[in-house]
């Protein structure tokens, strides 16, 4: 609890030094609680260039971030932040039309934007972007993934976007870790710009992450991202509920680009090709694991029982029971799946050949629960 308040203490300080034009040093005053004199100043690493040289997105780096909070902790993440933000802020816009206000992120120097579902709106709709630097530029709303809350859009205008990167490995990002959200709450402020927050992952699913950066009215669509500057999620759902910050993670996105980049509309049942394996899973406190099996089905002939843990399959890794539902639904009748379990802590590979779903009076047997 002391790490969760320290770290929403730090993010409401940056926000306020970067509305009043304080030094960034103001947050670490309110995240100990007292004031920093000039003379501690100097230890603090305020700079990158002060960051000792295995720190730097080393394996040494990555451990300290996750480490307690700290006066020198909290030096190295304001350093990390303000390094990155230049090229961070230029790649985030606010956005104006389609399902409403809110922000988003250009990922791509073509012009492809990242943003919520609900502020992109359905495919096709005109919305405009407002860049870092006040201009507008006129864009398209393209797929919709109504479910994560995920939308992307594609800047009409030719030319070359400033772009942010995005994490492409998914379980890069854990629990605990470091992180910071850009937005324009209320539109855009050429004299404030996005407006910063500092914080950690508080809890991650598949098609929903919580932070506890907090979010405003028109951050919705606006980037999260690590501490490498890569993109890891989009804001979603806004509470005022300090801990009620939801985000969409990028992998979502990825998991099905080409139906969003497309400019369609994702839903389960357009995802689903009849392809039927033949369990029922449950939710344990490890994951996704085997309550069921049905007799006589693919799942039956390639050797899984009851109380596996299912981990992957076909190198995805599954992250809940919708997720491990979806992603076996996608594959069609006759499709080879290579399921990694774990089974009395013994990772395996199994191999199941899907068939035709069977009918509807089979009730829960036509997939995975």
């Amino acid at each position: 609890m002391r790490i969760l308040l320290l770290s929403l203490v730090a993010g409401f300080a940056a926000l306020w030094a970067f509305w009043t034009k304080e030094p960034v040093r103001a947050y670490l005053e309110a995240a100990v609680g007292r004031v920093i004199p000039d003379k501690e100043k100097s230890g603090f690493p305020m700079r990158m260039a002060d960051l000792p040289e295995s720190a730097r997105f080393s394996e040494v780096f990555e451990e300290q971030v996750r480490a307690p909070v700290s006066m020198q902790l909290l030096g190295n993440v304001q350093a990390q932040v303000q390094r990155l933000l230049p090229a961070v802020e230029n790649a985030t816009v606010a956005v104006v039309g389609g399902g409403g206000a809110g922000s988003g992120v250009i990922i791509s120097k073509d012009g492809i934007v990242l943003t919520a579902g609900h502020v992109s709106g359905e495919p096709g709709r005109h919305i405009v972007l407002v860049l870092s630097d006040g201009r507008k530029v006129e864009a398209e709303s393209l797929g919709f993934f109504p479910m994560a809350d995920a939308g992307v859009a594609k800047i009409l205008e030719e030319g070359e976007w400033p772009a942010a990167p995005i994490e492409r490995n998914p379980e890069a990002t854990r629990e605990g870790d470091w992180c910071f959200a850009l937005g324009h709450p209320g539109g855009l402020d050429r004299d404030r710009g996005p407006v910063l927050r500092v914080g950690r992952i508080i809890r991650r699913g598949w098609i929903t992450w919580q932070s506890d950066c907090k979010l405003l009215g028109g951050d919705s669509g606006g980037p999260l991202f690590n501490l490498k500057g890569q993109v890891i999620a989009i804001h979603s759902r806004i509470s005022e509920d300090l801990e009620q910050n939801y985000h969409s993670p990028v992998g979502v996105y990825s998991d099905y680009w080409d139906q969003l980049i497309q400019g369609q509309v994702v839903s389960i049942s357009s995802n689903r090709k009849g392809g039927f394996l033949g369990v029922k899973t449950r939710t344990s406190p490890d994951g996704v694991r085997i309550s069921d099996i049905i007799e006589d089905s693919p799942a039956a002939e390639a050797g899984l029982q009851v109380d596996d843990l299912i981990q992957r399959v076909d190198g995805v890794s599954i992250r809940n029971r919708l997720h491990f539902s979806m992603i076996v639904g996608t594959h069609s009748p006759g499709a080879d799946l290579e399921i990694g379990i774990l089974r009395d802590s013994e990772p395996l590979l199994l191999n199941a050949r899907l068939i035709p779903s069977p009918s509807k009076e089979t009730s829960y047997e036509l997939g995975p629960q």
